[in-house]
C-alpha cells in the first residue's frame, strides 16, 4: 500500500516491500527485480542508519525519521524511515528510485 501526496509528488510506503510493485507497475518487472537486490544490500545496512532532523507525520508519533540509504551515486537516495510507519520519500525521490531501478534493469 502507498499514499501519493497529489500536491507535492511525494509518497508513503508501509515498508520497502511496498514500493517494489509500485516500481514493477510503473518500470516493468526488470526493473522490479533490481529493486529487490538493490533492497537487500539496502537492508544488510540498515543497523548504520541514523536520525534525521524530520520528525514523522503522523499525528502522535513524534519519532525521528532516520536516514536510510538505498542505491547507489548517481541514483542514491536518502528515504526517510520511521520504524513503525514506514517510509516517506519526496518527489525528487521517488522519481529516482525509479530511474535508478529502470537504468540497471537495462544494462543487464
Amino acid at each position: 500500500m502507498f499514499l501519493r501526496c497529489a500536491g507535492c509528488g511525494g509518497a508513503y510506503f508501509r515498508d520497502e516491500l511496498d514500493l517494489e510493485p509500485y516500481v514493477a507497475a510503473k518500470k516493468g518487472p526488470s526493473a522490479a527485480e533490481v529493486y529487490i537486490r538493490l533492497l537487500l544490500v539496502s537492508l544488510a545496512d540498515l543497523e548504520r542508519a541514523r536520525d534525521g532532523l524530520r520528525v514523522c507525520p503522523i499525528e502522535n508519533c513524534g519519532r525521528r525519521l532516520r536516514y536510510h540509504p538505498f542505491g547507489f551515486p548517481p541514483y542514491l537516495v536518502v528515504l526517510d524511515r520511521c520504524d513503525l510507519h514506514g517510509l516517506w520519500l519526496d518527489r525528487e525521490e521517488v522519481d529516482m528510485v525509479l530511474e535508478g531501478c529502470e537504468q540497471l534493469a537495462a544494462r543487464g
